[in-house]
């Protein structure tokens, strides 16, 4: 019986410290990313030390998108970084112009109207840049 009430906190703490050190694993992140619809290419890695036992890495993520991507086709990249703890994400549109979208975690809670905002300048042909990051939106018209 005290070995059961000894072993009983030991358990609970290996399930907690086991939930704090799984993390959000950057290729994961990549291969994840590379796989949605409308993504030409995505690059993620970490920012700081991997090695810490205890928490969740920060991630940081720069993903092209095709030139033919839907708003919910970057809604759904953005809602993919929404999933793990993001420093910062940049996420492009190919093509001719200049279409980018400068995030960081604490911007993701609208990622519709984000998605939307980007894919409108992009196809906007009296827009001829648009950069949009957490301090402020630049649009340059033709």
């Amino acid at each position: 019986m005290r070995l059961r009430a000894a072993v009983a906190p030991i358990l609970v703490l290996v399930v907690i410290l086991g939930g704090c050190a799984s993390g959000h694993d950057p290729v994961e992140l990549q291969s994840r990313l590379n796989g949605l619809p409308g993504v030409d290419s995505a690059i993620a890695g970490s920012v700081g030390d991997d090695d810490l036992p205890f928490g969740e890495p920060t991630v940081y993520a720069s993903v092209d998108m095709t030139p033919d991507a839907t708003a919910d086709q970057v809604a759904g990249v953005l809602d993919v970084l929404a999933g793990v703890t993001l420093e910062t994400a940049e996420i492009r549109m190919a093509g001719p112009k200049h279409a980018s979208l400068v995030v960081s975690g604490g911007m993701l809670g609208d990622s519709e109207r984000l998605a939307e905002e980007l894919v409108a300048a992009y196809l906007d042909p009296e827009v001829c840049s648009y950069t949009r990051d957490p301090q402020d939106t630049d649009v340059r018209y033709c």
